[in-house]
Order: structure tokens, then sequence, then C-alpha cells
């Protein structure tokens, strides 16, 4: 799930109207407020953001779903070793 919210309020704290950071990063006011109202944008969308205000594109993300992602990872990284450790012996 997106923070919408975390981007409309890096916007008013640099004091930016939704048109003008739209035109910044390339998008169009109609299309910036579409993705805020659908809570979705594309990935490049997201990294165009988080690289104007220098923050990573996690800042963005629900950190439940961060944090279950990185659990799936090492989980997945585990089954391999041990996967590697059987045909080892």
């Amino acid at each position: 799930m997106l923070y919408i919210n975390r981007i409309k309020k890096l916007i008013d704290d640099n004091k930016l109207t939704i048109k003008g950071f739209a035109d910044k990063i390339g998008l169009s006011e109609p299309g910036l407020h579409s993705m805020f109202r659908q809570n979705d944008m594309k990935i490049s969308t997201l990294q165009k953001i988080a690289d104007y205000f220098d923050v990573p594109i996690t800042y963005f993300l629900d950190d439940t779903d961060t944090k279950r992602q990185t659990v799936d990872l090492v989980f997945d990284a585990l089954k391999d070793i041990v996967k590697e450790k059987i045909n080892d012996k």
C-alpha cells in the first residue's frame, strides 16, 4: 500500500503546488491527481518522486509490506541454502 499522504506532505513542505510538482517530474496535473485518488502509480513514477525529494522509494511504501517482502527473501535464501546442504551430502 502506498502512503500518498507522505507524497502530499513533501509537496506541501516544499511549498509546491500539485501542478508545479507534476510539471517538475514530467506528469500532468490530472494524471497525478488520478494516481492520488486511485492510490496507485507505476514504480517508475514513484522513483521519480523519491529522486526529486531525495528519499528512498521505500519511504512511500507500507512498512508491513516491506518487512513481509524482506522476510520472504530471507526465507527463500534459507531454503536454497538447505537444499544445497542436502544435495552436498
